[in-house]
């Protein structure tokens, strides 16, 4: 038999809001363990995401209590965790030519014909950023290597829920679950 609850939990703070949406439940299995599981949706300031977890070995507040941001903003954002961003891309970029110049595996003439090209380049969204890399064989060689410096960072919108409104959900959570222990 399978035991579930409903949570609504609304967050405040510094300006920013949110709406948590908490079904979680447990089952116990043939061989006498509890599986729990929940889904989490959350409607905010940062936007709206979810995820929903299957086998978390233990009930959602003491779940969430140790996980990382890392952990949980990846299964909340997922692909959208990642953002390009154009100095990123671009100080990364100068940085790796001015390392194989200085290693000498770049001639003056060749680092210095890359170098104008990168400094004149529209690098302001990750397909511009691309099709540059793809136009020219010595970046082409770079990032199908595997050793394409970095030209993301973590969403914002990510870094503001885990900020502002994560820790506030994680509290209430701790004090429902308190309350359900204790009557």
């Amino acid at each position: 038999m399978a035991d579930d609850t409903l949570n609504r939990i609304e967050i405040r703070a510094d300006g920013e809001y949110g709406n948590f949406y908490l079904l979680e439940g447990s089952e116990k299995r043939p061989d006498g363990t509890t599986r729990y599981w929940c889904e989490l949706t959350c409607n905010t300031t940062f936007g709206v995401v979810g995820h929903t977890w299957g086998h978390m070995g233990r009930p959602a507040s003491q779940f969430f209590r140790k996980t990382s941001a890392d952990y949980l903003l990846n299964k909340l954002w997922g692909q959208d965790l990642q953002v390009y961003d154009e100095s990123t891309a671009r100080r990364s970029l100068k940085e790796l030519l001015l390392r194989d110049r200085r290693d000498e595996d770049l001639s003056h003439s060749r680092a210095r014909e890359l170098w104008d090209d990168l400094v004149d380049a529209d690098l302001d969204n990750e397909h511009a950023h691309i099709q540059f890399v793809y136009g020219c064989d010595y970046w082409t060689e770079v990032f199908t290597s595997g050793n394409g410096p970095e030209y993301t960072h973590r969403n914002p919108q990510a870094s503001g829920f885990w900020k502002y409104l994560w820790p506030g959900f994680l509290a209430e959570l701790a004090q429902r679950a308190e309350v359900a222990a204790n009557g």
